[in-house]
């Protein structure tokens, strides 16, 4: 075993640790022997409680877990409630991801970790755990890939631009990525649950939503991308509207304006765009003035082409002529900006779970031929 490996013994004995710190001091956290457990199932059974009334926990311990693996606890316990009746159940591992503690939750699962998160709920006697776990302890180390960089970029985007069935090979074509990288990619989104395939089948199901926000944690339009700030003196609105009149400006709509012409919180006072080309003309038609603090224009160079792949043309009496970066893209951008664009993200997301028809394409085959992969 490796020495950065835990051993179930080990994660047991933390854990029981941390619950005795939750607990009153009069109260004590015991593993029973098999003896005296009333049931085989899980890992391990504890009792826990005052000298007057004590609560037995089965115990799942796990080496690793993601949100795929709560439907296995879910069956697991209701077996028990079978052979036992009503049994907390405990699922116990070095670290959960926010997501997994949210399903275990919804499922009605206690859980705890090694960096103190816990949550435990009893009827008889009344306990109720919930804490937040030390996020400054490290987190273990990722043996795939996550949803950083480059290549997870355009993994992202074709997964959540393009409604699936679609195998691994297609996904890498398209994808512009090596076959093995967006293997280990997918068996990673698909131990979180964010997409779904049978065994050795092509990829069926994508949570789109939870894959964009997911994205966004490891992105930031303003620092991911190159960009330059600037003063328009007669107003972010004005900026744009030049736009339209020139020729090939080879600028793309993003952030709160690119979000406007589909939802509408707020008159939106920073104007977001990508430029691909030369930016001289804009910036003289314009009026615009460098500015490092203030700006009301940002001109940002995408880190990637895929940033401008797939554009969408929203019709507009406003701006017949500007092309607006994709659904996904606009949500991620606006969901890591500042001030407002958050909330914008947020009701985009919302608008696109109406209606995937309006963004998202039905098939691989109408994309272009993609490129050589990195």
């Amino acid at each position: 075993m490796s020495p950065n490996v835990i051993s179930d013994v080990e994660l047991l004995q933390q854990g029981m640790d941390l619950l005795a710190q939750s607990l009153p001091s009069t109260w004590k956290v015991q593993k029973l022997e098999e003896s005296e457990s009333d049931t085989t199932l899980g890992d391990a059974v504890l009792s826990i409680g005052s000298p007057q009334f004590s609560v037995r926990v089965v115990v799942e311990i796990k080496r690793t877990f993601g949100p795929k693996d709560v439907a296995g606890v879910v069956r697991d316990a209701r077996l028990l409630k079978r052979v036992a009746g009503t049994v907390p159940v405990l699922v116990m591992t070095s670290q959960f991801s926010d997501r997994s503690k949210t399903a275990l939750t919804e499922a009605g699962i206690n859980y705890l970790d090694l960096t103190g998160a816990a949550r435990l709920v009893s009827d008889y006697p009344a306990l109720f755990i919930s804490r937040q776990g030390d996020l400054s302890r490290p987190k273990r180390r990722q043996s795939v890939p996550a949803l950083r960089g480059v290549k997870a970029g355009r993994v992202a985007r074709l997964l959540a631009d393009v409604i699936p069935p679609y195998g691994v090979l297609d996904i890498a074509k398209f994808a512009r990525v090596t076959p093995g990288y967006a293997s280990r990619l997918l068996a990673e989104l698909e131990q979180q649950d964010i997409v779904g395939r049978r065994p050795r089948g092509p990829i069926e199901r994508v949570d789109w939503r939870e894959l964009l926000k997911r994205r966004a944690e490891t992105y930031g339009v303003f620092t991911s991308n190159p960009v330059q700030g600037f003063v328009c003196p007669k107003g972010a609105a004005f900026a744009l509207e030049t736009i339209r009149d020139l020729t090939a400006p080879e600028i793309v709509l993003s952030g709160s304006f690119g979000a406007e012409q589909i939802i509408s919180l707020a008159p939106p006072a920073l104007l977001l765009v990508y430029s691909v080309g030369d930016i001289g003309a804009f910036v003289d038609a314009a009026g615009l003035l460098p500015a490092t603090s203030g700006a009301n224009v940002i001109v940002a160079k995408p880190y990637d082409s895929i940033v401008v792949e797939r554009l969408w043309q929203q019709k507009s009496s406003i701006l017949p002529r500007v092309p607006i970066v994709a659904a996904a893209q606009l949500a991620i951008d606006c969901l890591t900006g500042s001030g407002r664009m958050p909330q914008e993200g947020d009701a985009l997301l919302s608008w696109m779970a109406q209606d995937e028809s309006r963004w998202r394409l039905p098939r691989l085959a109408d994309l272009p031929v993609p490129e050589a992969p990195m």
